[in-house]
């Protein structure tokens, strides 16, 4: 079987078990990721955090966007434009962040845009991780393109722990990441 098919099928299998999640765990799921990302020391230390804005069954993210802001932290979001991923800061959720692309929420265009060197740590989403750091994502190649000029010490995946494979099937192009938090811990890779 080639990669490609490899991937999609992973891809299916992930995103079949990540929508059967119920509506009872994730959201304590959801809490325990969230107080993994508080308590890192990257985190803690980052004065610019890039998130991802949660769509559909993933780890919900608004929480931990929502204390970053609190903790005056500089928070980045991306917005889909072309093939790319523009980075916007912004300050208020409910003011800053409008419906885009894939109905997935992104930064309003009147926010302040951001240069990918500014941002000190990333969080990045996917369908599947495996423990060396490899992630299959959407299928879209927007957060390979993008990873590309962040360090990979930078990077950080976000998932439930069911999403972390022991071996993914993964492509030269395929970008990385150090760290995967999920609710049973976290995975240096």
């Amino acid at each position: 079987m080639k990669i490609n098919a490899l991937k999609s099928a992973v891809r299916k299998k992930i995103a079949v078990l990540r929508d059967a999640l119920s509506k009872k765990d994730s959201p304590v799921m959801d809490r325990m990721i969230e107080k993994r990302i508080l308590g890192l020391e990257e985190f803690k230390k980052a004065r610019s955090v890039m998130f991802f804005a949660s769509f559909r069954s993933e780890v919900n993210t608004f929480p931990a966007i929502r204390k970053a802001l609190e903790l005056k932290k500089h928070v980045v979001l991306p917005k889909v434009t072309g093939k790319k991923l523009a980075l916007f800061e912004v300050s208020c959720l409910e003011r800053n962040m409008t419906r885009g692309s894939y109905g997935i929420m992104e930064p309003r265009a009147s926010c302040k845009k951001v240069n990918a060197k500014e941002i000190g740590l990333v969080f990045v989403p996917a369908l599947a991780f495996d423990r060396k750091g490899g992630r299959i994502g959407y299928g879209g190649g927007y957060y390979d393109r993008f990873l590309k000029g962040i360090p990979l010490s930078k990077r950080i995946g976000l998932a439930y722990s069911f999403q972390v494979l022991e071996r993914l099937p993964q492509k030269q192009h395929d970008l990385k990441v150090a760290k995967i938090i999920t609710e049973k811990g976290v995975t240096i890779c």
